[in-house]
């Protein structure tokens, strides 16, 4: 069978939510000179589990790529901020740390923080680790603001993700890149 040569590339992925969108936006930002020809398929009787879905800073550079604002990102997927990941019952029963999306304070000079930590609490044993995240004492006081973009600054030193309704973000992917489906 003869095929022309002006037929468009084409690409199927089949399945949806929020997987399948994430690569179709990213296949259609990746090779948007390429004319491509991209069908998602979803199916009708598994429909995409409705629940809140944590993500890492990743997601935002992602976003970013794809030209997503993230106002628009933040009221479509009814996101809120999140500084890191909270484990609880993780070394023992009763015992929780957040991991932070950050750095532990700054390195002095060329000697890193963890260096100075671990000296400073041989003389104070009672002190935590976490007690030098900015993620971590601005989550336990639920508090958030952006980093800074003085790389400087201690507020520089960390990142955020969010906390994403997951139906609403694959929706959000459907919706801005108009796929086929």
């Amino acid at each position: 069978m003869h095929q022309s040569a002006s037929l468009s590339p084409r690409i199927l992925i089949v399945g949806g939510g929020t997987a399948g969108w994430m690569c179709a936006a990213a296949i259609s930002r990746r090779f948007a000179s390429a004319n491509l020809q991209i069908t998602l398929v979803e199916s009708e009787q598994i429909g995409t589990v409705g629940v809140g879905e944590a993500t890492i800073p990743h997601l935002r550079y992602f976003n970013e790529r794809l030209g997503f604002r993230e106002p628009e990102f933040l009221q479509a997927t009814s996101a809120t901020y999140k500084l890191g990941i909270e484990f609880i019952n993780w070394g023992q029963v009763g015992e929780a740390y957040i991991h932070p999306f950050g750095v532990f304070g700054k390195k002095f000079r060329d000697v890193g923080f963890h260096h100075l930590w671990a000296r400073y609490r041989q003389d104070q044993p009672q002190d935590s680790l976490f007690d030098y995240s900015v993620s971590v004492l601005a989550a336990a006081q639920g508090k958030f603001a952006y980093p800074s973009s003085n790389p400087a600054d201690l507020l520089a030193e960390y990142s955020y993700a969010f906390h994403i309704d997951a139906s609403r973000y694959a929706t959000f992917y459907a919706v801005t890149q108009r796929f086929g489906a």
